[in-house]
């Protein structure tokens, strides 16, 4: 089942929360970016002791699993080790700054080949997508595939029917 799409109404409220981890006010009575920010400092030696680069450069990403307070996934730029964006219990963000770079489809395919969240759980338990979070979903479908070509992988004939640009990448890997 399809995630459903924030309301017209919604979606600015929670965009408001993400861009300022400072907001808070009708609907949104706690911070989800300042609780992600939160969550990510009491771990951050650990998380980057252990992180990977992400295909983009200049990031990294690290993640941990549920340790009682769900999963955590965190994206750094390299150069300064600043927070640029994560997942929080399935809340996948990019602070504004950094956005437009293709980070936020990264972060989806470094959440599914890590297990942070699976394609199909991953709408369960009330997530909802603001529109740029769709957007991300259909990209990172589409690197995954990408991906998976140029890897040799199989890929469904069901699939790669979406994807009508690539029928030819298999045969050419």
């Amino acid at each position: 089942m399809a995630c459903p799409s924030l309301t017209q109404a919604r979606e600015p409220v929670i965009a408001a929360a993400w861009e300022n981890p400072e907001y808070v006010g009708p609907g949104v009575e706690w911070n989800p970016r300042k609780a992600h920010e939160r969550r990510v400092r009491r771990c951050l030696r650990s998380l980057l002791r252990t992180a990977q680069d992400l295909p983009i450069p200049g990031f990294s990403y690290a993640w941990r699993p549920d340790d009682g307070d769900g999963v955590l996934l965190a994206v750094f730029d390299k150069a300064n080790r600043r927070l640029v964006g994560g997942i929080d219990h399935k809340n996948v963000y990019v602070v504004p700054e950094y956005r437009g770079r293709g980070i936020g489809p990264e972060i989806l395919v470094a959440a599914f080949a890590t297990g942070v969240m699976h394609p199909d759980s991953m709408n369960e338990g009330g997530n909802v997508l603001s529109h740029a979070g769709r957007g991300n979903r259909v990209k990172a479908h589409r690197l995954a595939v990408e991906r998976a070509l140029a890897a040799g992988d199989e890929v469904p004939d069901a699939v790669l029917a979406d994807y009508p640009d690539l029928s030819g990448t298999a045969l050419a890997a």
